[in-house]
């Protein structure tokens, strides 16, 4: 049964601008929720759905991935708790979540892609297969790649439509692991580019495809 909430707050932003908040890796998330939903948020935990992401951390976590295609904002917890303290929303902005390690090691900026138009159609009009061994897995992957505006396809298609699809550029993107190749050795034999699943996660991560990263892995 779900905890009902009293709303604290003396001005609770209006229904259509309430922030629908997320959370990833945080350690009290309970206790955030609250105090979410006191100053008149709502809790939800769909990314699609969401408006924040709230973590303790830059970690890339799904959420993170799929967030940065969809969020408006993505805070750190310190956001909600001086929120809370104060009994209103804050601005967002100073609690933009930033870390010069995490920016480094995955060569982004959450600042600049969050600056970024048109996030969710980073893979617009693009068609993926993933391979079944592919880590993390194809639930996953898909979930991130709907996110950023793509479509995932359940079987995969011929070489022939492969072909034809990717005739201008790459419309038509397979995502595989090694232990996965002996599936795909017909695109192999007629040189058709394959990724690795670090394709799209890096890709989001940077608000920006490099179709460069091909190889067969």
């Amino acid at each position: 049964m779900m905890e009902t909430v009293e709303v604290t707050c003396a001005d609770p932003p209006p229904e259509d601008r309430r922030p629908l908040v997320i959370f990833s890796h945080v350690a009290e998330k309970s206790e955030l929720a609250r105090k979410v939903k006191q100053l008149g948020g709502v809790v939800v935990e769909s990314c699609k759905e969401a408006t924040h992401l709230v973590m303790s951390e830059p970690v890339r976590t799904v959420k993170l991935l799929c967030c940065l295609s969809t969020c408006k904002y993505i805070v750190s917890e310190a956001w909600i708790r001086e929120s809370h303290v104060h009994n209103k929303f804050l601005d967002e902005k100073p609690y933009i979540l930033s870390d010069t390690d995490f920016e480094k090691e995955f060569e982004c900026s959450i600042v600049q892609a969050l600056e970024k138009n048109n996030r969710n159609e980073l893979f617009k009009d693009k068609i993926f297969y993933l391979t079944p061994g592919v880590v993390p897995r194809p639930a996953v992957l898909t979930e991130i790649v709907e996110c950023a505006g793509g479509k995932v396809d359940k079987y995969r298609r011929s070489v022939k439509v492969i072909q034809d699809m990717n005739k201008n550029g790459f419309n038509y993107i397979i995502v595989t692991v090694s232990q996965d190749l002996h599936l795909l050795k017909d695109l192999i034999r007629n040189g058709i580019g394959l990724f690795n699943a670090e394709f799209i996660m890096k890709s989001v991560m940077k608000q920006k495809a490099d179709y460069d990263m091909r190889a067969i892995v």
